[in-house]
């Protein structure tokens, strides 16, 4: 049997692994097939005999060199993609701020000389001066910090009624 009647034979059964001449003298004979696993395999180091083992067109080497090239691609289009939505985000979030600064302005609420700050929610507000008291007039208004006048406890120690 020749080598091509041999590759033939293997190719038509799914089982069968490798294929190969036993004997390679004078054009060879024989024909030798493998099936399952590749056991009785024998090296010889002078001269040495070709066997010839079927692989799934998954595991070939063509198929190893496109997926490196899809590993490239994919490598830049998850930083570019990313990086784009960033940028699309941090442009709403500028436009959001810049309409809601116009707006205030045009309801007179933000005038040039007007005091701002930035709230937690990036919003612009208004800044209310606080009013100071003296201890005298705290001490006046809850009759000497009384426990009648104390409505309950904080955080920050009691809580009294001012009048």
């Amino acid at each position: 049997m020749t080598l091509e009647e041999c590759k033939n034979i293997c190719s038509k059964n799914c089982s069968c692994m490798a294929y190969s001449n036993p004997d390679i003298r004078n054009g060879g004979s024989g024909c030798l097939l493998w099936f399952e696993d590749l056991l009785d395999i024998k090296q010889v180091y002078n001269g040495g005999q070709d066997i010839y083992i079927r692989m799934a067109a998954s595991e070939s080497d063509r198929r190893e060199k496109s997926n490196g090239k899809k590993g490239k691609v994919l490598f830049w289009i998850l930083p570019i993609s990313v990086g784009v939505i960033l940028v699309i985000l941090s442009m709403l979030i500028y436009h959001r701020r810049r309409e809601k600064a116009l707006e205030l302005k045009k309801k007179g609420r933000l005038g040039r000389n007007a005091n701002y700050k930035m709230d937690f929610s990036g919003n612009r507000a208004e800044e209310f001066e606080i009013p100071l008291f003296d201890l005298s007039t705290i001490m006046k208004a809850t009759k000497n910090f009384s426990i009648d006048r104390k409505i309950g406890e904080g955080g920050f120690g009691p809580v009294y009624k001012g009048t």
